[in-house]
């Protein structure tokens, strides 16, 4: 698995210090170790100063050439681009750097927080990996609406707590217990029902995989195909969406780049992970 390790920060010199230690600073010892259970971490750095003249579309675009091009992705982000950080929560596995420049044992403080975060990394890559957990942890970002996936969605995104795993198991079992059948046929299907009633079934079928061809849309809606909290997912994989017993409106429901839909009536709709709506 090829994993990108992203540092960014406003300052230069202290991207200039994160130059010099960052790749020295990869956990050698515990790559050996997750590569003795069956995961071949392949991990490479890379850096983003995000200075006076920052343009967001060219850190879009770099994040979306790695989304593209098969890699997982950690953000390491300095406290100050917070503002910056937020429209990536969902779509890279986020973590603060702990780190000051000049501070003693700089390159040891940060292959702690590497490590740190590569276990928490894989944790959630063996989830993403299981069908079961999978269909919890993709649901659509926007279009899925109920507290608890919220709840999951915003622990995995910021918590850098050392009960990070068990608060997430709790978190990803309430998700869980969402999943349902519906009261009128369909036999044992299991739906995961959101608070306004819909139902989401992980689809079968083939369907291609969400389109990204802009415009309409922009280089979020491709980062979001291909990844959610780092981890490469299948760019095909959709939900099938419906009510219990009635048509549903998709005038309901809002587009990957944030475009409402045109008001329709359907037995069904097909939602990806994005919020692509097909």
């Amino acid at each position: 698995m090829k994993v990108k390790l992203y540092f960014l920060s406003r300052s230069t010199p202290f991207i200039e210090e994160l130059k010099k230690h960052a790749e020295g600073a990869i956990p050698v010892d515990y790559i050996k170790s997750v590569r003795s259970k069956g995961i071949n971490l392949d991990i490479t750095v890379d850096f983003f100063w995000v200075g006076a003249s920052f343009d967001p579309t060219e850190l879009d675009k770099r994040v979306a050439r790695f989304a593209q091009n098969g890699m997982g992705v950690i953000g390491f982000w300095t406290p100050d681009l917070s503002d910056v950080r937020g429209k990536y929560e969902i779509c890279l596995f986020n973590r603060r750097i702990a780190v000051e420049l000049g501070q003693s044992n700089f390159r040891n403080i940060i292959r702690k927080s590497i490590t740190k975060a590569l276990k928490s990394f894989v944790i959630l890559y063996r989830k993403l990996m299981n069908r079961g957990e999978a269909q919890a942890l993709t649901l659509p970002e926007v279009n899925f609406c109920h507290s608890k996936k919220s709840e999951l969605f915003a622990l995995i995104a910021n918590s850098e707590s050392n009960e990070f795993v068990v608060a997430m198991e709790k978190n990803l079992a309430a998700v869980k217990s969402l999943r349902q059948p519906k009261k009128r046929g369909h036999g044992k299907s299991q739906y995961f029902v959101d608070s306004r009633g819909y139902h989401f079934a992980l689809g079968h079928e083939a369907h291609g995989e969400a389109e990204t061809l802009m415009p309409p849309h922009n280089e979020l809606c491709k980062i979001r195909k291909h990844l959610r909290f780092g981890v490469q997912i299948d760019p095909t994989q959709h939900y099938n969406v419906s009510l219990d017993s009635s048509n549903i409106s998709s005038s309901d429901f809002v587009n990957c780049h944030g475009s409402e839909q045109a008001a329709a009536s359907h037995l069904h709709l097909n939602i990806f992970p994005n919020d692509f709506i097909r």
